[in-house]
């Protein structure tokens, strides 16, 4: 789509769509244009349409899919996490470490 692809309706609809309190996600499936694309459009006519910027604690957005762990992972992680800062920690043993168990052999 070129800049001339937006006409007065288009963006008269944007806007409606806008004012209605759609998500931009479901805007860009109506209006099948891409989501930066209806936020520069939104950015560009935000002051001659008066629109008011919208609260960002009322704006719905897509859950994160949560993590699946496998019960393989669960058995290999143990006690720890999956994912946890542990699992890169550098394991060695410390000098007292060692020498109790020279000293137990």
């Amino acid at each position: 789509m070129g800049r001339s692809s937006w006409t007065k309706e288009r963006t008269d609809r944007l806007v409606s769509l806008y004012k209605e309190g759609i998500t931009l996600d479901k805007m860009s499936e109506i209006l099948d244009i891409p989501i930066t694309t209806i936020k520069a459009r939104l950015r560009a006519v935000r002051q001659e349409y008066s629109l008011p910027y919208r609260d960002p604690k009322q704006i719905k957005r897509k859950a994160r899919p949560k993590t699946v762990v496998t019960a393989y992972d669960k058995a290999f992680s143990g006690p720890i996490p999956c994912g946890h800062w542990m699992i890169t920690k550098k394991w060695e043993l410390t000098d007292k470490q060692k020498e109790t168990l020279d000293a137990e052999d």
